[in-house]
């Protein structure tokens, strides 16, 4: 569909309509703001725990599922609590920095 085939439709409003519809729609507009604040600040603050999933973690480190899953093979420590298991910030930081390697 173009410009062309859409219909236009003019509507005219009287000052207190054109208040009521402007308030409505701002009012809508910042209710969806603030729920997507509200959704992104739970899943940074989710982030910040010293302990995530593999998926989570992923996030917060930046490599995929697959990579954690071969750091995991070559020894990174997980957490096992029941059938939860995590990965510690701390332990993660520390399997890095023992693998660490200077190159001359």
């Amino acid at each position: 569909m173009n410009k062309m085939d859409i219909p236009v439709i003019q509507v005219h409003l009287t000052d207190e309509q054109y208040k009521q519809v402007k308030d409505e729609l701002t009012k809508s507009l910042k209710i969806e703001a603030i729920q997507e604040i509200v959704k992104n600040e739970l899943e940074a603050d989710k982030l910040k725990a010293p302990y995530l999933n593999k998926t989570d973690f992923a996030k917060w480190c930046g490599y995929s599922v697959n990579t954690i899953n071969l750091f995991i093979k070559q020894g990174l420590p997980v957490a096992k609590v029941g059938t939860v298991k995590a990965i510690g910030k701390e332990s993660f930081l520390k399997f890095m920095q023992e693998r660490e390697q200077v190159k001359l």
